[in-house]
């Protein structure tokens, strides 16, 4: 019993190091930018792993009637790659975006259920998208 505390405990310990690391190569491959612009190149960047996720979930459903909004949010995560591209750069965007989208799958309780991740992104990257 003792030695299986032990053992998820290093294992606990090895997976918010890896938290950490993945934080840290974030940081390190970040753009350089104002404020203002860190900020929104870091909505940019959830919002495109956001929308590559439910675009792919959409795709997966093999629901016709489901094809147009699937269409919509894969343009969407190409149009907030392409924007976090210019502000910080092509290749942090795309490390960024991949970092962030294994993030997001990693939250969710059931990679099925996008609902913790539409009730986070939904609305704040429309208005993201649209200013």
């Amino acid at each position: 019993m003792k030695s299986s505390l032990v053992i998820a405990g290093l294992i606990l310990a090895g997976l918010v190091g890896a938290g950490a690391v993945m934080v840290n190569q974030t940081q390190a491959n970040a753009p350089a930018l104002s404020a203002n612009d860190q900020q929104q190149w870091d909505g940019l960047v959830q919002c495109a792993a956001y929308y590559q996720i439910a675009s792919n979930a959409i795709a997966g459903m093999n629901a016709p009637q489901m094809q147009a909004v699937g269409q919509r949010l894969q343009q969407s995560a190409l149009t907030a790659e392409q924007r976090a591209a210019d502000l910080g750069g092509e290749k942090p965007a795309k490390t960024a975006i991949a970092q962030a989208k294994q993030a997001q799958l990693a939250s969710l309780p059931d990679p099925n259920s996008l609902g913790p991740l539409m009730g986070k992104y939904k609305t704040r990257c429309q208005s993201l998208m649209q200013g």
